[in-house]
């Protein structure tokens, strides 16, 4: 169990810190210091003995009564034992501090003193040698605390006799247990935001079956198509399939998924429906009739695809109420996901249950090949065993996914017998919900996992994880320490890319949704079934309460409970002291009621929770808050959200010296103390203010810090110099006109850093300058270096060295402010050019931004063919470059290439032959002296699929691309024709979205009636335009918007199409409106 493991590494810190502590080297140990060091001795090596056994009592705790009850009696006794360690450690912590501090204030004394050069007040040469005196001081031990670990010791020793009796083996350590610092094997996943295809088998059949339901009779205005069927089976899975198929992408307007479970509450499900259908993230009415007007509104005259995921509902009146408003649509379809049959029935619909079978035993071990062996041929010796294993799995793709997710880390023949022959197979299943393969997946999972799987039964199914706080949260309850040169964070991550490859965590995959992604921002769900099997094995220890309005029964905590998150209906007020009905000392570790708006007697109520070591809290008074966490010596993790100004953060919080993570994100402070300083354990710092210009000095005493988040620091202009001391920081997120102070390139570990200032200002003495980032090549990600056009030499340039930048994928090079790029370029025409030739970045760049410069040419880095995966460049505000940059076409992955307000550019013209092989996006955006593209031929964009032409009104004539699916042209006053196709017999036309607007001398469309597969047509403000007889379109598009103009009367009508000069609106063919 990682509590144990966690147990010793505290127990050998505090032997080595009380070993090394001045009280016990200035003399001879004494009778009572060796007995103190014999007893955390003891302790450890008992902890060595037990931990021995625990693989093979977390592989035999499901099927044997006696080594859970022996299992869950260890871990009482660990958690005592944890509170104890931990309040020695708290002692330690706060000696430290002290010690630093009068170090400090020491030498400020000293200084002083040396300075008056004449008499010294004796008074203060007092203070400074008291101070001194005491720098050296240890920690004493205090007599009940060695009283304490010496009661904990006897308790686990009498535990460990038991080992023998329960005839437990030790198994030793897992191969994957991430001690080696150079392990590899568990690979960073890549993220996706939908359905993996390759990852399903047998299920063309329901997909084909289930898409022609949805195309059945498209004169019904309403249907509902159930899909039932059991747990596992991939019932989301497969609807995610459908949803994402181009056919179904292409007939509806709307499109919305929604995850019901067994709350089917009309009022948040209606708004769940008006986010998922618009995009948005939230919706601010909270009346039903108000919500369902909007959506009624929302659908008017649409075609609307609804997906409601996993329903419970059996009652007919909240299933009519939820679809009042769909009436108002012009098609609807649903698919519904459940595993009850009646659930199905009461949507009355006229379309019969799709009954979802189960996996074919050859798709099932395709499946269970892609998870166990992850695509390498298996060897012969495991392929028989491996048939056998899925045999038993019955054909549930989630238990085959869920075993062969822990075979794939077992290399040993015997281990798969193992798995073949257990008798878990063949329990009795007092919980039938529960697959005997799920049990088995977790007794064979490593030790150190279980801890952390178990934690996340304490959230509400369809939970959305956040992957960066998730860690955080394990960290605080002391699963995971750092092992060999590997933090803390990089073992989280490690832990939990185990925990995703073996499939009990998935990344978000909601097609409608997308959600964006980063380490610390990629978010996870966990299947139903995996929860219900999380919150089994974790014995009460994990909850989730929900509460809603005239509950008749509170639900009452045990002392069982270590890990609670309280949830509630919106703006309802919750009394949670008289809701927890508490009537003793509560043993939680983790209180999460962040959603509780209202705690009058939240005091009283969490000083019952001194052993917590995660807290969630909504606090709109900050003056409270010191008492509320005053006591709370063992606080790891803190995380506040208020809805109002703070006036600086509460200096009492600054004690809790144990803290690894503060998030501030959601208060706005207005002052953060000096005394922030003193947290030397915390991690992870996240601060907001709307007007913190500064932060304290003090920052640079926060060692340990790995993550300082201040993006929500609007008013930030500097950081202090201390912040360089900061050796151990990965990641700096920072506002984007916060200046950097010098020392920065000492920082080498630093990961993350988004912003940099390369120009010098008035204040050059105190700011970094570009030559700093030659030492950080370890940052990846993105990076914007901007006021490079204050830069007066290139020498800086060079020292900076962005070619050793491997990890670096998003690059964006600025010669002015960020938000004004065009502005402050002071550079001469030469200097620009030296300077963007000596930014040459690593070839592992994906995409390049390049802004404000003033050079004549481009650098030949720019079509250097190394740059391999360089799929995007965009130029922005370069008012001087003359010439189009075909070097790039040299560039074999550019996929996209974009101009903005480039001012000088008159032609897009070349000689000889120049093509860009993999170019589909080309945008040219507000080029007023371009009046030339002659020479552009197909062979010159073979792959071209979207073009845009914007504000550049000299141009006259524009070339034909076959290829092009979306082509926008605006605001060029001087074109006079357009051809959208002209070869239909060679190469049938791909155009999708058409869009002229506010081309004013524009006289034809040319080539209008090849465009079979035209789904959007918009013209407006084209006052010339005429079209010709034969100029009739072949297919009707689902959406035309035509507007202004004498000319398109005539064809607007020969198309069905309503037609209004000078008016901006929608048009729809006649039958439909």
């Amino acid at each position: 169990m990682a509590f144990l493991s966690s147990l010793i590494q505290i127990t050998k810190s505090l032997v080595t810190a009380f070993r090394g502590s001045p009280s016990s080297s200035r003399s001879s140990p004494t009778d009572s210091q060796k007995v103190i060091e014999d007893e955390l001795k003891g302790l450890e090596m008992t902890l060595w003995n037990i931990e021995a056994v625990l693989e093979d009592a977390g592989r035999r705790e499901i099927r044997d009564a006696s080594v859970r009850l022996w299992l869950k009696e260890l871990k009482g006794i660990a958690y005592d034992a944890e509170d104890v360690l931990d309040e020695y450690e708290y002692e330690l912590l706060q000696c430290q501090v002290d010690s630093r501090n009068n170090a400090a204030t020491a030498a400020a004394a000293a200084t002083r003193i040396s300075r008056k050069r004449k008499h010294v007040d004796s008074e203060e040469e007092q203070v400074y040698f008291w101070q001194t005196s005491t720098i050296s001081r240890g920690p004493l031990f205090p007599n009940h605390m060695l009283d304490r670990i010496r009661k904990i010791r006897e308790r686990f020793s009498e535990i460990e006799k038991d080992r023998s009796a329960l005839s437990l083996r030790e198994l030793g350590p897992r191969w994957y247990d991430f001690d080696d610092d150079d392990d590899d094997s568990i690979k960073r996943p890549t993220p996706s935001s939908s359905v993996d295809e390759s990852h399903v088998f047998g299920r063309d059949g329901d997909k084909e079956k289930l898409i022609e339901l949805l195309f059945l009779d498209m004169n019904t205005k309403f249907s509902v198509i159930p899909i039932v069927g059991m747990g596992g089976l991939g019932k989301t899975t497969l609807v995610q399939l459908i949803y994402k198929d181009q056919r179904v992408h292409e007939c509806f307007d709307l499109k919305g998924w929604v995850y019901v479970s067994v709350n089917f509450s009309v009022l948040r499900l209606t708004k769940l429906i008006i986010e998922t259908l618009s995009g948005q993230q939230s919706c601010a009415f909270l009346e039903l009739d108000k919500l369902q007007s909007v959506l009624s509104e929302s659908m008017a005259g649409k075609k609307v695809l609804l997906v409601l995921d996993d329903v419970w509902n059996e009652e007919q009146s909240p299933w009519q109420l939820l679809l009042a408003p769909f009436a108002n649509a012009n098609m609807v379809r649903i698919i519904v996901t459940t595993r009850n049959s009646s659930a199905a029935k009461v949507m009355q619909t006229g379309i019969s249950p799709h009954e979802l079978g189960l996996l074919p035993e050859k798709h099932s071990w395709l499946l269970f090949k892609k998870y166990a062996f992850v695509g390498q041929e298996p060897s012969f010796q495991f392929v028989d065993i491996g048939k056998q294993i899925v045999k038993k799995c019955n054909g549930l793709p989630l238990a085959v996914k869920a075993l062969g997710g822990i075979l794939r880390y077992e290399t040993e023949e015997s281990s798969w017998w193992d798995v073949l022959q257990s008798d878990l197979w063949e329990l009795d299943e007092a919980q039938a919900e529960i697959l005997p393969a799920l049990k088995l997946s977790y007794s064979r999972m490593p030790s150190y996992l279980k801890p952390c799987f178990l934690f996340c039964s304490m959230y509400p199914k369809a939970h959305l994880f956040s992957k960066g706080s998730l860690i955080r949260l394990w960290m605080a309850q002391g699963y995971i320490r750092a092992k060999g040169n590997k933090i803390m964070e990089d073992v989280g991550e490690n832990y939990f890319n185990e925990l995703q490859q073996r499939s009990y965590f998935q990344l978000y995959q909601n097609p409608h949704m997308q959600l964006s992604t980063g380490n610390e921002h990629e978010w996870y769900v966990m299947h139903d079934m995996l929860q219900d099997l999380a919150h089994l094995m974790s014995e009460n220890e994990c909850n989730s309460i929900y509460v809603s309005e005239g509950q008749a029964v509170q639900p009452e905590i045990s002392n069982e409970i270590r890990h609670l998150k309280v949830m509630h209906q919106l703006e309802m007020e919750v009394e949670l002291a008289e809701l927890l009905s508490l009537k003793e000392i509560n043993y939680l570790r983790t209180l999460d009621c962040i959603d509780i708006i209202y705690i009058s007697k939240r005091e009283s109520l969490l000083s019952k929770f001194e052993r917590l070591r995660a807290l969630e809290l909504q606090s709109d008074e900050p003056r409270d808050l010191p008492n509320l966490i005053s006591s709370f010596k063992h606080l790891r993790y803190l995380s506040v959200k208020s809805n109002i100004i703070w006036e600086a953060l509460p200096q009492l919080v600054c004690q809790c010296y144990n803290l690894q993570t503060l998030d501030l994100k959601s208060c706005l402070l207005q002052e953060i103390p000096s005394e922030i300083g003193n947290l030397i354990n915390l991690r992870c710092l996240a601060l907001s203010s709307l007007s913190l210009a500064q932060l304290p000095e003090s920052i640079g005493n926060l060692h340990n810090l790995h993550t300082l988040d201040l993006q929500s620091c609007y008013s930030l202009q500097e950081l202090p110099q201390g912040i360089s001391n900061l050796a151990k920081l990965r990641h700096l997120f920072i506002p984007s006109e916060a200046k950097l102070p010098h020392g920065i390139g000492k920082m080498t570990n630093l990961e993350t850093l988004e912003y940099f200032i390369a120009g010098k200002g008035n204040k050059i003495e105190k700011h970094s300058g570009i030559e700093e980032l030659k030492n950080l090549v370890n940052i990846k990600g993105n990076l914007c270096i901007y006021e490079l056009g204050k830069l007066v030499s290139v020498d800086s340039v060079i020292a900076g060295n962005l070619k050793t930048k491997s990890r670096l994928k998003d690059l964006q090079l600025n010669w002015g402010y960020l938000q004004h790029p065009y502005m402050d370029n002071l550079c001469s025409e030469e200097l620009n050019f030296s300077v963007l030739e000596r930014l040459e970045p690593h070839h592992n760049l994906l995409s390049l931004k390049i802004e404000g410069y003033k050079g004549l040419d481009y650098p030949a880095w720019l079509g250097d063919p190394s740059f391999t995966r360089l799929t995007s460049i965009d130029f922005n505000f370069c008012k001087k470059i003359q010439d189009f940059p075909w070097l790039t076409s040299r560039l074999p992955s550019l996929t996209s290439l974009s101009f903005y307000t480039i001012e000088r550019m008159k032609s897009v013209a070349h000689e000889g032959e120049v093509s860009f092989p993999s170019l589909e996006v080309l945008s040219l955006n507000n080029m007023p002296e371009w009046d030339k593209w002659s020479s552009a031929m197909d062979k010159d964009f073979p792959k071209l699929k979207k073009l845009a032409i914007q504000m550049c009104p000299k141009i006259c004539q524009l070339p034909s691309f076959q290829s092009l699916v979306t082509l926008t042209i605006a605001y060029c006053e001087n074109l006079k024709s357009v051809t959208v196709h002209h070869d239909a017999a060679s190469c049938p036309s791909r155009l999708n979205e058409l869009l002229i607007i506010s081309c004013g001398q524009l006289t034809s469309l040319v080539g209008l009636k090849y465009l079979y597969s035209l789904s959007m047509l918009t013209i407006e403000s084209c006052s010339e335009l005429r079209f010709q007889p034969d100029d009739c379109l072949p297919v009707m598009p689902k959406y035309v918007r035509i507007c202004d103009g004498d000319g398109p009367k005539h064809w607007c009508d020969t198309h069905g199409f309503h037609y209004k000069q000078f008016c901006s609106f929608d048009l729809f063919p006649k039958d439909e409106v």
